[in-house]
C-alpha cells in the first residue's frame, strides 16, 4: 500500500488538497489531527464538514469524548499504524493529513515513516496579511456556527482536572488568556461587538504563532527528507 502525507500550517488548504486527491485515487484519508479526533471539539478543530469532505472516506484516530482526556502523540501513533495494517488489506493507497507538529515531525523522521511513504508539503507565507486574512475568515466562522467555539470551551472547561490540556488547544488558550479577568464564558455566552471584536483577533493571532511553528518544523523536517521523493507517483 502506498501511503502519501500531506502536511502544512494550519488553514493552508490541507484538507481541500486531501479530497481532490482521494477522489483520483480512490483513497481513505486519515486524519494526522490529535484534537479532530474530539467529536466535542468539530468547530475548534476545524474538523471538516460532510459538504467539504465531497463524499471522501475521512478516518480519525479515535472517536474521543473530553472525560478521556487527550491523545498522546505516542497513542496516536500506535493507532496510525494498527490503522494502516488494516487499510492495506482493502486500499491500493492511502492519504494521510495533518498539521500536527508532534505526530509530523515523529511520522517524517528516522524509521516512524511508512516504507515508501511520499512527502506534500503546503507552506504559505505566514507573514503575509492575505495569510492573516484567511485565517481571520475562518475564526470568524467558529464563533458564528453552532456549536461555536466558545460554546464547544464552555462544555469542554467544566472537566476541572483537564484544563491544562483543554487550555493548550490553540483557540481555547487566546480565549483562556482573554477572559480570564472578565466573569466565566459559559455556552451561549453574548459578547459585545466590541469584545467580539478583540477575540477574534486574538484567536486569530494564536492561530498564527501555532503555523508560524509549524513552518519552522515542517521546514526543518524538509531538510531531512531532502532524499525523498515528496512528487506524486
Amino acid at each position: 500500500m502506498h501511503v502519501h502525507m500531506i502536511v502544512g500550517t494550519t488553514g493552508i488548504g490541507k484538507t481541500a488538497a486531501a479530497v481532490q486527491l482521494a477522489a483520483r485515487w480512490n483513497a481513505p484519508v486519515v486524519s494526522l489531527d490529535r484534537v479532530q479526533c474530539f467529536p466535542e471539539l468539530a468547530t475548534t478543530s476545524g474538523r471538516p464538514t460532510a459538504r467539504e469532505l465531497a463524499g471522501t472516506a475521512r478516518l480519525y484516530l479515535d472517536n474521543r469524548t473530553i472525560a478521556q482526556g487527550e491523545l498522546t502523540v505516542f497513542e496516536a501513533y500506535t493507532r496510525l499504524r494498527r490503522l494502516l495494517r488494516t487499510l492495506s488489506t482493502y486500499h491500493p493507497a492511502v492519504i494521510l493529513e495533518g498539521g500536527s507538529i508532534s505526530l509530523t515531525t515523529l511520522l517524517m523522521t528516522g524509521e516512524n515513516a511508512p516504507p515508501g511513504a511520499t512527502f506534500e508539503l503546503m507552506m504559505g507565507d505566514v507573514d503575509a496579511p492575505a495569510y492573516r486574512a484567511r485565517l481571520h475568515a475562518r475564526v470568524v466562522r467558529m464563533l458564528t456556527v453552532r456549536p461555536s467555539l466558545i460554546d464547544e470551551f464552555a462544555h469542554a472547561w467544566r472537566y476541572r482536572e483537564l484544563r491544562g490540556f483543554i487550555a493548550s488547544i490553540v483557540g481555547f488558550d487566546a480565549l483562556v488568556a482573554w477572559h480570564s479577568r472578565r466573569e466565566s464564558v459559559t455556552s451561549g455566552f453574548v459578547l459585545s461587538s466590541e469584545d467580539r471584536s478583540v477575540l477574534i483577533d486574538r484567536i486569530t493571532d494564536a492561530h498564527l504563532a501555532y503555523a508560524r511553528e509549524q513552518t519552522k518544523s515542517l521546514r526543518a523536517l524538509e531538510n531531512v527528507q531532502l532524499a525523498c521523493s515528496r512528487s506524486l507517483p
